[in-house]
Formats: structure tokens, sequence, C-alpha cells
């Protein structure tokens, strides 16, 4: 990321596994402390999607609350 920063007419650089305009997202099982396990559909499931320092000021996206994310 430092070099690509670096590069002139650069103006932001982050990293994302999944981009937003991407529509396939990585699901990962739910397991709730001090309930068993469900292993079937009924699972719970979320949607997961990892960034970086510097994204959402790549991408032009203005937070409204919070932070941006940091090493």
């Amino acid at each position: 990321m430092e070099r690509a920063r670096a590069l002139p007419g650069v103006r932001a650089a982050g990293l994302v596994d999944l981009p937003p305009v991407d529509l396939h997202f990585s699901r990962d099982s739910i397991f709730v402390e001090g309930q068993l396990p469900e292993r079937d559909a009924r699972a719970p499931r979320a949607m997961v999607s990892r960034a970086g320092p510097g994204y959402f000021q790549a991408m032009g996206t203005r937070l409204v609350r919070g932070r941006d994310f940091d090493e």
C-alpha cells in the first residue's frame, strides 16, 4: 500500500477482499454463546467483507459516524 499511495497522481488507496459492486459474498456461520450450534440450513449466517485502512477514502465514501480502519 505504501508504494501504491506514493505513485504520482494517487490521492488515496485501500484494500478490500470483495468490492460492494461484486454480488458474491463470503458467508460465515454464527455461533451464539450458550446455545447449541446448528449444523443445517437453519444455522444463522452473516455476509462478511474485509476492508483495510484507506478503503473508504479511496472509494469516496463519506463516513457519517465512527472512524476509518487502522492497521
